[in-house]
């Protein structure tokens, strides 16, 4: 029996298609049946002698930001980019549009080791300013057809507006290059 009921405006069912990552202006791939984005929101306790101080409950909760975690299966992927995210510079932290790993004790925020990460489908297009590649590569051998994971963790630009991301108007990543 088919659906009759009503969708509500706010709660809208579309399909975006392909979508493109790119990390540091380098095309890393497209993705297979979806990107998953979670939010992790911090959270500072207020205590008060009106509600027990500080063995009793908070009377009130400070928000301190939160960070993103962007979880991408590349199904589609450019391998000599993908290399590019696990190989050493040495001593001297990143080189311009090549996003590799730092050397150890490499402050990512602080000493310019986060990049942009984009990911572009039909839709809308997400930007998130601050992006570190959290986890290592992760890719299968032996199956049908290659795929690698990725997991970045994307922090806020700015602490005093506390932006993770941006929107924009979508384009489709699979034309190479569309007429204008």
């Amino acid at each position: 029996m088919p659906f009759t009921g009503v969708v509500p405006q706010a709660f809208p069912h579309f399909a975006t298609g392909a979508t493109l990552v790119k990390f540091n202006a380098l095309e890393l791939g497209y993705s297979e049946d979806r990107i998953q984005i979670d939010e992790t929101p911090f959270f500072h306790e207020v205590k008060s002698d009106g509600f027990g101080g500080s063995e009793g409950p908070p009377c009130d909760v400070q928000y301190l930001g939160s960070v993103v975690y962007v979880r991408c299966m590349l199904n589609r992927f450019n391998g000599d980019n993908l290399k590019k995210l696990s190989g050493i510079t040495g001593d001297f932290g990143f080189v311009v549009n090549t996003p590799t790993m730092p050397r150890s004790g490499w402050y990512m925020r602080q000493d310019g080791g986060m990049e942009e990460l984009l990911l572009s489908s039909k839709e809308y297009v997400l930007t998130f300013t601050k992006a570190v590649l959290r986890q290592g590569r992760k890719w299968s051998m032996g199956t049908r057809h290659q795929s690698f994971i990725l997991l970045f963790e994307c922090h806020i630009d700015n602490p005093y507006d506390c932006t993770l991301f941006s929107y924009a108007a979508g384009n489709d990543p699979c034309i190479a290059d569309p007429v204008s």
